[in-house]
């Protein structure tokens, strides 16, 4: 008895093992892992549909996030996934196919790709791998200089500050034509090769941006639940001051959108001084207007904080030649014109 007791023992213990190493090998497990979604093609279109999904060494799985593009609300799901070679089969819990479909793994491992088709759809997914890395290149505050959605440029002010911790702030004023009022948000980031995540507070699913930092100036790429395209440029402010640019400057021409307008420049003074203070008088028919702020400069931008909203950088091009400043701003509101660039000649008096 005690003989076929431990026959059977150690049967069921080759058949536990042989199950095991089945297991195993219908899960390739460089895809084990939490996992964020940096975009999803349907039928061509690019979505920036942000879902965090987390897949199970055991064949199980779970997401969170939106997968299609007029879904209001995150959703909860969780399902079943296997492998076999480039193949993933998805199944619900009746074990019914959700998809199946190729996927391919980046030389890393930290970025996947799948293609399937589904309800005669084709669908292209991509994500990257949660690694808890922070790059330090980010570190510091870094205000918006540039902003394109599907080509257009958008109105657009933003300062973000990343901490070595991997938490944040982000400074924003969505839509100058509509407010001037700056919207604050906490968020929490992290970086997985040249893919930046970054989770706002209270949110459960990130925003995945591809980016690059060189010589103080960051690139990024994203994209809109409505299949728009997104590309921004950020550079850092290091504190910096422009010493050519210390003085006090007279506005003696300017152009609008590139033009020459019919109004003469109104008489406007520059006071830029070395303490990182600053001043800019206006004297109109109405009557004198002085707005003071502080201001840096880094790479041909000088970014003016000002007195009623010091937290967030109005960005403005300069270029100095001898006593001659050439300053362009293209979140400037002339009356008559509305919300345009103004690209102001200005003589050193002082």
């Amino acid at each position: 008895m005690k003989k076929s007791f431990l026959l059977i023992i150690g049967l069921a213990a080759l058949l536990f093992g042989a199950l095991s190493c089945e297991i195993e090998e219908d899960l390739d497990q460089d895809l084990v892992g939490i996992w964020h979604r940096v975009y999803m093609t349907i039928d061509g279109v690019q979505y920036g549909l942000s879902s965090k999904v987390e897949l199970k060494d055991n064949g199980t799985g779970s997401s969170h996030g939106f997968d299609e593009p007029e879904q209001e609300e995150p959703a909860d799901n969780v399902f079943n996934w296997e492998t076999d070679g480039n193949l993933m089969t998805v199944t619900n819990e009746e074990d019914s196919t959700i998809w199946s479909g190729e996927y391919s793994l980046s030389e890393d491992n930290n970025v996947v790709q799948f293609n399937y088709t589904s309800e005669e759809h084709s669908y292209q997914e991509v994500y990257v791998k949660y690694t808890s890395e922070k790059d330090a290149t980010l570190w510091g505050d870094w205000a918006l200089v540039e902003l394109k959605i599907d080509g257009e440029r958008q109105l657009r002010l933003e300062k973000v500050t990343f901490v070595a911790s991997g938490t944040g702030v982000d400074y924003l004023v969505e839509d100058l034509e509509d407010t001037t009022d700056v919207e604050t948000g906490n968020f929490t980031w992290t970086t997985t090769g040249q893919y930046l995540i970054v989770i706002s507070e209270g949110d459960q699913y990130a925003m995945v941006v591809r980016y690059s930092v060189s010589d103080d100036e960051l690139t990024g790429t994203s994209y809109g639940m409505d299949g728009t395209t997104e590309t921004y440029t950020f550079v850092k402010d290091v504190g910096d001051r422009d010493a050519a640019g210390v003085g006090t400057w007279v506005a003696s021409f300017w152009k609008i959108n590139g033009e020459i307008p019919l109004i003469a420049v109104p008489q406007s003074t520059l006071v830029l001084d070395a303490d990182g203070s600053g001043s800019w008088t206006t004297v109109t028919l109405y009557g004198t207007s002085i707005d003071n702020f502080t201001w840096t400069t880094n790479k041909g931008y000088v970014f003016i904080y000002r007195e009623n909203d010091p937290d967030i950088a109005w960005v403005q091009t300069y270029e100095i030649t001898g006593n001659t400043m050439v300053l362009t701003s293209n979140t400037e509101y002339v009356e008559g014109y509305g919300w345009v660039t103004v690209e102001y000649t200005l003589t050193k008096s002082s």
